[in-house]
């Protein structure tokens, strides 16, 4: 019996910069933004050769959208506060944020974990894969491996949903069952962690610091200068430059948690390029080709 395999991680997949009539800030948003469809690469389409028929697929997939990291929605609390504790007037791109509330209202549950968006995301997948290959009859298993993380094995849980939510089989317990294999991605004999060098290579052992470093580097370059720019909007209320990594960390994770996109706004599209590859620049020297193995 054939049975496809799906396997979610932990580890980032780069994003890719997608050339369209207009700029899109998520776009260039890193692991923030929400998913969106790369263009196909040469001309190769992505749908399914006339005349061919796809009899295996594997999927190696990063888990669903997602609520920030606990430090970065600490970074979220410390601006919020800011922006209450001041007395002050905003125009323009900023008007909203007297009035900005942070889109998390239970704290113990949501930072780090799924958002409905991911959620949504992962279920969505299951239906589209399952009409896409038809790999399995209806009341066949299916079988999903996932990294230890929460949020991969919510995303597996959901993506099976998806995957197995035809007939009634939902109230059938022993049919067209979906099953979840996790396996740690701290360690370096599993393949859970093909997606985190840090992990997977013997030869690194060293701090990711030099991604940092490099990262931050390039951000006193541009963050600047882009606090001076939005500071003639306040009165009142002076940006740090350490703030527009977090309002620029928000456009995505607000745009998938729950639509609003005003911190998008606030920026320039160059601005939005620096950004982008301050995140390039913290990847590639921290955790890619572009560390120094020892």
């Amino acid at each position: 019996m054939l049975v496809p395999v799906i396997a979610l991680y932990a580890g980032l997949i780069g994003t890719v910069a997608v050339a369209a009539k207009s700029f899109n800030p998520l776009h260039h948003s890193g692991g923030s933004s929400p998913y969106f469809n790369a263009p196909s690469q040469d001309g190769i389409a992505t749908s399914t050769p006339p005349n061919c028929k796809v009899d295996q697929a594997a999927y190696i997939l990063r888990h669903g959208s997602r609520y920030p990291e606990p430090g970065s929605f600490t970074g979220w609390q410390s601006l919020f506060a800011k922006f209450q504790n001041a007395s002050y007037t905003a125009k323009g791109a900023l008007a909203f944020i007297p009035s900005w509330v942070p889109p998390v209202d239970d704290v113990p549950h949501q930072p780090l974990f799924l958002s409905s968006t991911g959620a949504r995301e992962a279920f969505s997948l299951g239906v589209d894969l399952r009409k896409r290959y038809a790999l399995t009859r209806g009341g066949q298993n299916m079988t999903v491996w996932a990294a230890s993380q929460q949020r991969c094995v919510d995303t597996a849980n959901f993506f099976l949903r998806g995957y197995l939510s035809q007939g009634d089989y939902l109230t059938a317990l022993n049919e067209n069952r979906g099953s979840i294999i996790t396996l740690a991605d701290s360690v370096n004999f599993t393949f859970a962690n093909s997606l985190t060098a840090s992990a997977a290579c013997p030869a690194y052992n060293g701090p990711a610091s030099a991604g940092a470093t490099f990262a931050s580097n390039f951000r006193a370059m541009y963050q600047p200068k882009i606090a001076a720019r939005l500071n003639r909007d306040l009165e009142g209320l002076t940006l740090d430059p350490t703030d527009i990594g977090v309002m620029q960390d928000l456009c995505g994770l607000k745009a998938e948690i729950n639509g609003d996109t005003r911190f998008c706004d606030v920026f320039e599209d160059s601005e939005w390029l620096d950004y982008e590859y301050a995140l390039d620049l913290n990847y590639y020297y921290g955790y890619d080709f572009g560390f120094v193995l020892h």
